[in-house]
């Protein structure tokens, strides 16, 4: 189970400054869907169809979790159609727990590795582009 809440942090970490719930929501799907295609344990994440993809009730609660512990800060702003978009950094207890973690052996290396890859080529694509490459990985997951 601690790889439910290794997988947010260790996403944060990959992507430094992550920008947006949605994005946040969808870059843990792929990372499902890339975890289960490498064999790797479940992550612990649940998907179902919301209103813009895939949508993880327990992603949402960990992450909320992890923010109110000081490991993740989120912040938020008003975009300029008026939207407000929220920001995730890791804290600097953060950082050293992830870290931790990783270095003891507590989250496997194939999930480190997973979480690099996802976030390297799916990270920074235009939002409309990351929603359908997660209702890809969705239809994997329901599949597999």
């Amino acid at each position: 189970m601690m790889d439910k809440y290794a997988t947010p942090l260790l996403i944060v970490r990959e992507v430094g400054t992550l920008l947006g719930k949605t994005r946040f929501q969808k870059l843990a799907c792929l990372l499902s869907a890339e975890s289960r295609r490498r064999g790797l344990s479940d992550i612990g994440l649940r998907f179902e169809l919301y209103l813009h993809g895939p949508y993880s009730r327990e992603l949402s609660k960990t992450v909320d979790e992890l923010v109110r512990a000081g490991l993740l800060v989120e912040s938020s702003h008003a975009t300029p159609a008026g939207n407000l978009q929220y920001v995730y950094t890791l804290s600097r207890q953060g950082e050293d727990l992830v870290d931790g973690l990783v270095s003891s052996g507590f989250v496997p290396q194939g999930l480190v590795d997973s979480t690099r890859d996802v976030v390297r080529e799916a990270a920074y694509f235009p939002l409309p582009e990351l929603i359908d490459r997660a209702y890809q990985a969705y239809n994997d997951l329901q599949s597999s």
